[in-house]
C-alpha cells in the first residue's frame, strides 16, 4: 500500500488491473492487489452469509409492502436495504452444512414510522383470513383516511409473501383475504401497518399470531 501526496493519479477512483486507487480519510490511496484468492469459507464467514442471504431474499419478496412501510430512507437506501438493517437478528442459523435457518418472524420489522399502530385482528378459516379493523378517531399522529395494509409471509422453501389494503383508520370493519396457493401447505405470518393517504408516514408494523 502506498500514499500518494500529489499525482496525476489522484484523478483516478476504482480499479485498474491489479491496483485499486481510493481516498480514505483525505489521504489517495494505491494498493496492489493480491495475486491468492482469499475466499474465507470458515463456518462463522458462511454463517453469516445465510443470514444476509435469507434476509436480502424475504426483502425481496416483501418489495410492495416494503416501499409503503418505509417511506423515510436516508438518501441512496433502498426499501430492501432498510429491511435488512432492521432486521440484523432475525434469523439463527441451525445447520451450516445444508443451509437450514430459522427466522423469528414476531420480531420482524416491515415498516416503522410515527404514526399510531392500527387495532386489528385476524382469524383464518381454511383458506381464508378475516381482519378486523377498530375505527379510530382523528389525532395529531393517526388520521381517518390513514389506510390499513395486511402483510401476509410464508417462509418454507422459499420466502413467498402478498399485502392487501383492509381500508380506512376512520372505516374500520371486517375484511377477507383469499390465500393463494403458493401461500398454502405452510405456516402463515401476518403483519399490519398504517400509512398515510400521501404514503408519505408509516406506523410500525405489528405481528398478528395466527391461532
Amino acid at each position: 500500500m502506498a500514499i500518494v501526496k500529489t499525482s496525476v493519479l489522484e484523478s483516478i477512483k476504482g480499479s485498474v488491473g491489479r491496483s485499486s486507487f481510493y481516498v480514505r480519510e483525505g489521504e489517495f490511496i494505491w494498493r496492489k492487489k493480491s495475486s491468492m484468492s482469499r475466499k474465507n469459507t470458515s463456518p462463522a464467514m458462511l454463517e453469516r452469509q445465510l443470514k444476509f442471504k435469507t434476509t436480502e431474499t424475504l426483502g425481496a419478496q416483501m418489495l410492495a409492502a416494503l416501499r409503503m412501510g418505509f417511506p423515510v430512507r436516508p438518501w441512496g437506501w433502498t426499501p430492501v436495504g432498510m429491511f435488512m438493517n432492521r432486521n440484523k437478528g432475525i434469523v439463527t442459523v441451525d445447520d451450516v452444512t445444508t443451509g437450514k435457518v430459522t427466522v423469528s418472524f414476531p420480531d420482524l420489522v416491515c415498516a416503522e414510522g410515527g404514526l399510531v399502530p392500527p387495532t386489528v385482528s385476524v382469524s383464518r378459516e381454511a383458506n381464508q383470513l378475516s381482519f378486523t379493523v377498530t375505527a379510530t378517531e382523528e389525532s395529531p399522529y393517526s388520521a381517518t383516511d390513514d389506510t390499513i395494509h395486511a402483510v401476509v409471509v410464508q417462509l418454507e422453501k422459499r420466502p413467498r409473501c402478498i399485502m392487501q389494503t383492509l381500508g380506512t383508520r376512520g372505516e374500520g370493519g371486517i375484511s377477507t383475504m383469499n390465500i393463494p396457493t403458493f401461500l398454502q401447505g405452510g405456516a402463515l405470518h401476518v403483519y399490519v401497518f398504517a400509512a398515510s393517504a400521501d404514503r408519505k408516514k408509516s406506523s410500525d408494523s405489528i405481528y398478528l399470531p395466527l391461532e
